[in-house]
């Protein structure tokens, strides 16, 4: 039983065995959690080669945060816990994300 048993961890950056994603990844799966690990590009290929030397099964996604298509569809924490979230996709200087936490 480790402290990170049933929690669900998104990892990115896990090009090499020798990164420090992936040391967190690992670190994070010894200690109890699901690990999905994210690439993008041509370093996908790194991140599908290198995930198979993880101590146990990993998904790998495909996550561009330049193109907000490849974003995969998410459930929102605050959602089920009866609040109500807002977030702009597109920065600017007059509209930063916010979230707000109803009471009902």
């Amino acid at each position: 039983m480790g402290i990170l048993d049933g929690k669900r961890i998104l990892v990115t950056g896990v090009l090499t065995d020798a990164s420090l994603a992936f040391g967190i990844a690992r670190l994070a799966m010894d200690e109890g959690a699901e690990v999905t690990l994210s690439g993008a590009g041509r370093g996908l290929s790194l991140t599908r080669r290198t995930a198979r030397k993880l101590p146990g099964e990993v998904d790998v996604l495909e996550i561009d945060v330049t193109e907000p298509s490849s974003s995969p569809p998410r459930p929102s924490p605050w959602r089920r816990a009866g609040a109500t979230s807002t977030a702009s996709s597109t920065p600017s200087a007059s509209r930063r994300p916010t979230a707000s936490v109803g009471t009902s």
